[in-house]
C-alpha cells in the first residue's frame, strides 16, 4: 500500500488538487472550527495547508514519503507551517489532543477501520469534532460507468453511514448524510460519486 501511494504521489501535479476537499471547508465554515486540527492519512496535504491559511495550528500524518514531500511544497508555496509525519494509522503517536480530527477518504481494509478510527476518535478534545468524508458501497456504480471516479475498488473498503456513526460512543452527530455528488479534485476524483459525510461531536 506504501508503495501504491509513494507511486501516485511521486509526479509534479497533484493527485486530487491543491484546494481543500468541499465537505471540509464547508464544515469548518458551518460550524465556526478553529484550534488545533489533526489530518489523518493526509497524503499531499491540501486540506491542512487550507486550514493552516486560516490559522490553525495542523498535524497531518500518512504513510507516503512523497506524499509529505508534496504537502511541505504546498504549504511552503502558501507561506504556512504545517507538522507531517510519515506514519500508519497503528504507528501515529500524540501526547496531544485535537480540537477537530478530519479523516477525508481515509479509506482501510474492513479489519482495520473500527480500530484505526475508534484511535482518532481517542485524539479529540471534549467538544472537539470528527470530521468523516468518503466514498459509499453505492459508489461501486459510478467507478463502473467512470474510471476516475475514485475510491476502493473492494466493496468491503466503502462506507455504510450507520455503520460508521454506531463506531462513535461518547459521540453527538451533528450531521450525517449518503448523497450523489460531483468531485472534481485533481486527476482521480472526478465525475459523479456517492459519499458518506459525517460530522461528530465528542460529548464524553
Amino acid at each position: 500500500m506504501k508503495e501504491f501511494w509513494n507511486q501516485r504521489y511521486k509526479e509534479e501535479a497533484y493527485a486530487y488538487g491543491t484546494e481543500p476537499n468541499d465537505f471540509f471547508k464547508a464544515s469548518i465554515e458551518k460550524y465556526e472550527l478553529k484550534g488545533s486540527f489533526l489530518f489523518a492519512a493526509e497524503g499531499e496535504g491540501r486540506n491542512a495547508v487550507y486550514s493552516a491559511k486560516l490559522g490553525n495550528t495542523c498535524t497531518a500524518f500518512d504513510i507516503s514519503a512523497e506524499g509529505k514531500r508534496k504537502a511541505e511544497q504546498l504549504a511552503e508555496k502558501c507561506k504556512v507551517k504545517i507538522k507531517y509525519e510519515i506514519a500508519s494509522f497503528d504507528e501515529f503517536k500524540s501526547f496531544e489532543l485535537f480540537d477537530v480530527v478530519t479523516l477525508c477518504f481515509a479509506h482501510l481494509p474492513s479489519d482495520q477501520l473500527k480500530r484505526s478510527y475508534l484511535k482518532m476518535a481517542r485524539f479529540v478534545k471534549p467538544d472537539g469534532v470528527l470530521i468523516i468524508e468518503g466514498f459509499s458501497k453505492e459508489h461501486l456504480q459510478h467507478q463502473k460507468e467512470n474510471e476516475n471516479a475514485g475510491g476502493p475498488k473492494d466493496v468491503a473498503m466503502l462506507f455504510e453511514q450507520d455503520h460508521l456513526i454506531d463506531l462513535f460512543n461518547g459521540f453527538e452527530t451533528l450531521e450525517a448524510n449518503t448523497t450523489a455528488t460531483v468531485l472534481s479534485e485533481g486527476a482521480f476524483h472526478q465525475g459523479t460519486a456517492s459519499v458518506c459525510r459525517i460530522v461528530l461531536k465528542k460529548v464524553k
